[in-house]
């Protein structure tokens, strides 16, 4: 039977689909039976798997160490291997804060704007403000719940039934308001610091409720939230979650304060409600010229390692830098927020997705 090699195929153009494959198919056969008798021994085999399963086993130790370790120096080579993660170091977004980027929420401004104006000595800590003036003060704080709303709108109302087929994850809480009163449905904290966000995140809508004149009239709803980084940690964009942050994509979800507004409780280290944090900044008031010309930074380099490790390396030795690892538990290279005002600089390399560090950084 005549069986057609590949050297024969270029001198013969009258072959059928059929018999190219057929040839295909017995070539390739062909070299897998000589990779499969090519002659080790026993022995060899069984060292060559040795090897290649210690690499495999060594190199994965090495990747986990140097995404979880919070040691101030790890070897230049792990930097590098360890994987970037949720982190887009090659990718930025600029924000212009006059104006909104699609101006869902529009329509004349009240008639407050144009006979009070907001002076931050004597409104900053005013949570009885009414609704136009708070437009009138923070032009485009609403933008995101009139854009989801709209997002909504647009698949008709929600009902309890949608809320109902949420599953409440670690880090979420379900609680309605009714009668101007708050009350929670269930909370899921998987640890003290989830316990703590949750309690800050509910404390600042208890706050909002307690000094709306008209909260007795307000119409009832429910809502269910998460204290998470990110919205796909515990949920999709697909159910009307309130949360901290969400990506251009996660249309479904709502923006809220974050828990820093009422307290910000590390158990070992107190940094203290936002309005604090900024009365003590005020009372150092520090002039530019004597800050002292360093770029400061403090984080855990395991929240986002490839990101702040890069950071490190390049400071170290540096006399513009002071850039350090913390020790939550120890205390060890703490700074105070208001500390950081004397420093002309701050890095802000954020960890995983939330951006609570910046409300701070920017005081």
């Amino acid at each position: 039977m005549f069986r057609p090699t590949l050297d024969t195929l270029k001198d013969n153009s009258s072959f059928t689909s059929k018999q190219l494959q057929d040839t295909s198919r017995a070539c390739v056969l062909k070299i897998f039976m000589m990779i499969a008798l090519f002659p080790i021994r026993p022995r060899r085999g069984l060292l060559l798997l040795f090897v290649i399963s210690a690499f495999c086993f060594i190199a994965i130790i090495a990747v986990w160490f140097g995404m979880n370790s919070d040691s101030e120096y790890i070897h230049p080579i792990l930097t590098q291997i360890i994987p970037a993660g949720h982190c887009t170091c090659e990718s930025s977004t600029i924000f212009q804060c006059s104006t909104c980027l699609t101006c869902y929420e529009r329509g004349p401004q009240a008639d407050a704007s144009t006979s009070w104006s907001f002076e931050y000595t004597r409104d900053g800590r005013n949570e009885a403000l009414s609704h136009d003036q708070c437009k009138a003060a923070f032009p485009g704080l609403f933008e995101d719940i009139a854009r989801g709303g709209k997002f909504w709108s647009s698949y008709g109302r929600l009902s309890s039934i949608q809320l109902d087929a949420i599953t409440i994850q670690y880090g979420m809480a379900r609680a309605f308001i009714a009668g101007g009163q708050l009350y929670v449905v269930k909370a899921r904290p998987k640890s003290e610091d989830h316990r703590r966000k949750i309690l800050g995140t509910l404390s600042s809508i208890h706050r909002a409720l307690a000094a709306d004149q008209n909260r007795a009239s307000r119409r009832y709803f429910e809502f269910v939230f998460s204290v998470e980084d990110r919205v796909d940690d515990v949920t999709n964009s697909e159910w009307p979650v309130w949360v901290f942050s969400r990506t251009p994509a996660e249309e479904g979800v709502w923006l809220m304060p974050d828990f820093s507004f009422w307290a910000w409780d590390n158990p070992n280290n107190y940094i203290g409600p936002y309005d604090q944090v900024v009365q003590r900044i005020e009372q150092m008031d520090i002039p530019w010229a004597e800050k002292m010309p360093k770029l400061v930074w403090r984080g855990k380099p395991s929240f986002a390692p490839k990101l702040r490790r890069a950071l490190m390396e390049a400071a170290r030795d540096q006399s513009w830098g002071d850039i350090k690892q913390v020790d939550w538990d120890t205390g060890f290279n703490v700074l105070r927020m208001e500390d950081h005002c004397h420093y002309m600089f701050i890095a802000h390399v954020e960890g995983r997705f939330g951006f609570f560090s910046l409300s701070y950084t920017e005081i």
